[in-house]
């Protein structure tokens, strides 16, 4: 460390900066990257060379349980989850689908609570829409795990006949792209082209709304939407890519 100190205070700018310009430039390549991928398969997409998405058959369409934690702290919270409840009902999945919202810390605001169950009983019909209570604020990990419990004890109350082999995480201020849960199961359910083998997980395509970093040229040189450019990129190369 002593010698690493000494070299940069006993060098000129010139010196230090030509020492930094291969990996820097070599960082901004890597960075950049994704996107020669993302525009060849948008490429292949567009002359059918990747194969269009095959809808799941009848029995490819098994039941399916996706957990949404929140803290509902506020009015904002309860709209988001709200939002995301909803795009997970209206997403069109073919096979018997169970939501569970999961609220960490419901003692907190508990009129949010009574306002979001008689929401939930609402939108009961096609899917199970279950509620999970953790008293206390415990962390995500426990409200994801609380959902399972309370699909569990639905099962054992006969309010479904059977846990649901497919499950799914979802946050509660995000929504879901067209048919996103039924491309996810027929991941799973599907074997791989290459390995012919079935994944036991598969992540999601995470992206940045529209409407969160493009809003007409006026704003576009803002330096909220310049940020929220970044983070899309972020999302879009170094998360989605590399899932």
């Amino acid at each position: 460390m002593d010698t690493l100190l000494w070299s940069i205070d006993t060098a000129d700018g010139l010196g230090v900066l030509g020492r930094l310009w291969r990996p820097f430039l070599i960082g901004m390549m890597l960075y950049y990257s994704g996107y020669l991928a993302i525009w060849l398969a948008a490429l292949a997409r567009s002359a059918r060379i990747i194969p269009a998405f095959r809808p799941l058959a009848p029995h490819e369409a098994v039941d399916a349980l996706v957990a949404i934690p929140s803290l509902l702290r506020s009015r904002n919270d309860l709209d988001d989850l709200q939002a995301a409840a909803t795009t997970a009902l209206g997403n069109g999945y073919p096979g018997k689908l169970v939501v569970c919202l999961a609220i960490d810390g419901c003692s907190e605001r508990p009129e949010l609570v009574l306002e979001l169950e008689r929401w939930a009983v609402a939108r009961r019909g096609a899917a199970t829409v279950l509620i999970a209570r953790i008293e206390h604020r415990s962390g995500k990990g426990v409200a994801v795990a609380a959902s399972l419990l309370r699909t569990e004890r639905a099962v054992a109350h006969g309010e479904l006949a059977r846990m649901p082999p497919v499950f799914f995480n979802m946050d509660a201020d995000g929504v879901l792209g067209p048919q996103a849960l039924e491309r996810m199961v027929a991941k799973l359910v599907r074997p791989s082209w290459l390995w012919r083998q079935r994944p036991i997980i598969v992540a999601s395509n995470v992206m940045v709304r529209r409407e969160h970093y493009w809003n007409g040229w006026a704003k576009f040189f803002t330096l909220r939407y310049q940020l929220a450019i970044q983070v899309a990129r972020e999302y879009m190369t170094s998360i989605s890519l590399a899932r």
